[in-house]
């Protein structure tokens, strides 16, 4: 019996990492679909893209400038950091919930193409960066108009926000798997994740709150988030930071290997 589910394990591993690699193979693929994406939902507006950098602008005057007037912040320094908070948290929300369908709403072409299902990860991965990049011209132009420094501390953002892509890829695999399945799980998930944008230093920073608060030491999303910020506003990334992250996200990647490794022949059922 121990045998078996060690097999049953391997396995698994080797199915999800073969699927993961073709998928990254067909790059041109999940890239072409994910700028028809972009296209299409901006098809017939006038300024196209724009809006989601508009959107983005909206939301940072909202509680970045309102806010930080209520709270009695100095803006030249909540304002970045609101923005900044602001752009991690709707990429990595937004991956991890549009993953819930990433397979259901390509159900033709799955059917259709032996593409590998990661394809379709990927492609939803590439869309939200490319959200993100739109994001980022408005965290730039605010730190330009505040005068912000910059610091070489600008290099950690690599690992960081690979660490951060990882993670999200890794949750995404398992929610799409799941909720191909259990079609409840999305609307279940969906109701989870939003709320968790005010327990967590986005719009305000953690010396508003006790020291050690529950809410942020059992907080994955906060650690996940300072990782990515910190280099950007120049500050120096906690160590408990990377610990709670990279053992976090280990753990996600293996139950994303396992789930998807488990389970991927039979979605094409599910669907």
């Amino acid at each position: 019996s121990i045998h078996f589910h060690a097999y049953e394990t391997l396995n698994s591993i080797a199915i999800t990492i073969n699927d993961l690699h073709r998928g990254i193979k067909n790059h041109r693929i999940w890239l072409r679909l994910a700028k028809n994406d972009i296209r299409e939902r901006y098809q017939r507006s006038r300024i196209g893209p724009i809006w989601i950098t508009l959107s983005m602008l909206i939301m940072v005057v909202t509680f970045g400038v309102l806010y930080g007037k209520l709270l009695g912040r100095d803006l030249s320094i909540h304002v970045p950091y609101v923005a900044t908070g602001l752009a991690i948290w709707v990429f990595y929300s937004d991956v991890i919930i549009k993953s819930c369908n990433a397979f259901s709403s390509n159900s033709r072409i799955i059917q259709q193409l032996p593409l590998p299902l990661s394809v379709f990860l990927y492609q939803l991965l590439a869309r939200e960066m490319i959200v993100l990049a739109h994001h980022f011209i408005l965290v730039a132009v605010i730190f330009l108009l505040l005068l912000h420094p910059e610091s070489f501390k600008i290099l950690l953002l690599i690992p960081a926000f690979r660490v951060l892509t990882n993670n999200a890829l890794s949750l995404g695999i398992t929610f799409a798997t799941i909720s191909t399945r259990y079609r409840d799980v999305t609307d279940i998930f969906t109701a989870l994740i939003r709320p968790m944008m005010f327990i967590t230093p986005i719009i305000w920073s953690i010396d508003m709150v006790p020291e050690r608060a529950f809410y942020l030491v059992y907080n994955p999303i906060y650690y996940l988030i300072d990782i990515v910020r910190s280099p950007i506003l120049g500050q120096s990334i906690k160590i408990e930071s990377w610990i709670f992250v990279t053992f976090f996200t280990a753990c996600v990647m293996l139950i994303a290997i396992i789930v998807y490794g488990r389970f991927r022949n039979r979605i094409i059922y599910w669907l």
